[in-house]
Order: structure tokens, then sequence, then C-alpha cells
């Protein structure tokens, strides 16, 4: 079983692959050499910073209009919930975002193409010197009921934060008034339906599924309340950032579900590589 998070891979990715040779060649193949863990943080944090679209107000998906509907759906859960930690970090970030209102900032930008935070070699496979602009990266159309799933979820992981567990809350840990209406909420089925994949650690395994809605892949940045868009999701997948995906957006979202992290796929190739040389 190769477990992707240690051989340099922001992401949980557990996969099997058989590697065949023949009787006759008496060489035995090299193991993958782990490397440092890398977190979503440190793959994502660098690419600019987007708000969650209105799917419900697309003639009139202004900032203002955003931060008015967060306002909307929120309140009634922070009417619902004691739990102080959620309410006081909602409030700050009710008042984050309004903050940027006033200030006009509606979009931040990224300041560097070499991202701080993130590890030399992996700065160095995604970067490209020849692209100033990042491709694939446009945030999703959501329901006015999903912001107020997203903020809370995002602020729950970060409150109830653990150094190497996830924190992301469960639907028993939703207030009624959060819950979706789905036949099945209350039978104890896919209990993690809405899942953040917070900054301190590797992500969950970035899946096709992506395509169809962005529940379980939530952005851990509270003030963005939003899933992740294309370029983030490859950049979990380890795809670089010149690598530009066709068609509409749900098939980005296919492309990138259906891979072996090509980071990892070079590791292995090079065993390959090595052993037939």
């Amino acid at each position: 079983m190769i477990c992707s998070e240690q051989y340099g891979i922001p992401q949980e990715r557990h996969r099997v692959i058989v590697l065949g040779v023949r009787h006759d060649i008496k060489r035995e193949p090299e193991l993958l050499k782990p490397k440092n863990r890398v977190t979503v943080e440190q793959a994502i944090s660098d690419l600019p910073q987007l708000r969650s679209r209105l799917s419900k107000h697309r003639k009139d998906d202004t900032y203002k209009k955003w931060v008015s509907v967060i306002h909307e759906e929120i309140q009634p859960v922070m009417d619902s919930i004691s739990d102080q930690g959620v309410i006081t970090k909602i409030q700050e970030t009710l008042k984050f975002i309004e903050d940027r209102l006033n200030k006009e900032k509606y979009f931040l930008k990224s300041d560097s193409s070499r991202p701080q935070k993130m590890p030399t070699e992996l700065a160095n496979w995604y970067c490209d010197s020849n692209i100033h602009d990042v491709i694939n990266h446009e945030a999703r159309w959501h329901m006015d009921s999903d912001l107020a799933r997203y903020l809370y979820c995002s602020i729950y992981a970060q409150v109830y934060s653990q150094q190497d567990m996830r924190s992301s809350p469960k639907l028993h840990d939703f207030p009624h008034t959060l819950l979706p209406a789905h036949k099945n909420v209350t039978s104890g089925k896919f209990v993690d339906r809405f899942k953040v994949q917070e900054k301190h650690l590797p992500a969950s395994t970035i899946t096709s599924h992506l395509s169809k809605d962005g529940h379980y892949f939530i952005h851990y940045d509270p003030a963005q309340c939003r899933s992740l868009t294309v370029r983030e999701a490859a950049r979990l997948q380890i795809f670089p950032d010149n690598y530009f995906f066709e068609g509409a957006r749900t098939q980005q979202y296919v492309q990138v579900g259906n891979v072996v992290p090509p980071l990892l796929a070079q590791q292995i190739a090079g065993i390959i590589y090595k052993l037939l040389a």
C-alpha cells in the first residue's frame, strides 16, 4: 500500500500499485523514499483568495450581496448554538469580511510566485516563471444555505483543531438549523457529508466526485466560505501550475480526480527506470 502523504504529496491517497518483474531479471526494485509531510496550507495558501459565488443571485452577485447573504444565513445558526468558541470565531470572521468590504478588497492576489510556506522542491515543481497568472482558479456557485454550512464547518475545524487529527464536524455536530433537507440525514450514513480540508494536515483523497459538489472539499479559510477550485484540487494532486485543464469545469474536476499524482508517478517511474537501465 502506497500512502502518498509519506512521499511529499499533500494528500492522503492510499493505493496499491503492482510492479511485475520478469523472473529472469535478477534485480530487486528500490522502494520509494519517504519525504517530509506537506500540508494543505503549504500547497495552496499562496493562491489568490476568492469568495464563493451566489447561485441564487447571479444578477446581483456582488461582494456586498455576498456579505449580506452570509449574515442572513449564519444568524439563525448563532442563535441556536451555545458553543462560545465557535460563536466568537464566527463574529470575528464576519467583522473581517465586513472590513474587507469597507476597504474594497474583494479579491486578494498572491504577492509572490515563489510561495514562502512551500518546500523548495514543491515550489520548483509547481511554479513556472513564464506564467504570471493563475489558471483554472475560479470559485464555484453555491446555494445560500451552503454558505452557512461551509462557514460553520471551517470555523468548527479551526476551534477544535488538533495536531494530527481531523476536526471537521460530522452531521451530529451540526445545529438543527444547518442540517440539509435530505431524507437520510439522520440515518447515520454519510455523517461526514461536509468536510473541511484542514490547513495543518494533508488533504483527504481528491476524487472525481468533486465534479458533482464541493461539500467534501471545503476550503479551510472561513473568510472565503467556499469549496476548492480546480487549481487548488490540482495543487493537492501535484499538477504543475502550467498544466491547463480543458473543457467545462465539471470535466476539469473529473480530470483532476482520476489520476495518480504526477510527482508520485515520477518517483515510481524513476524506480522502474533504474530497474531497466
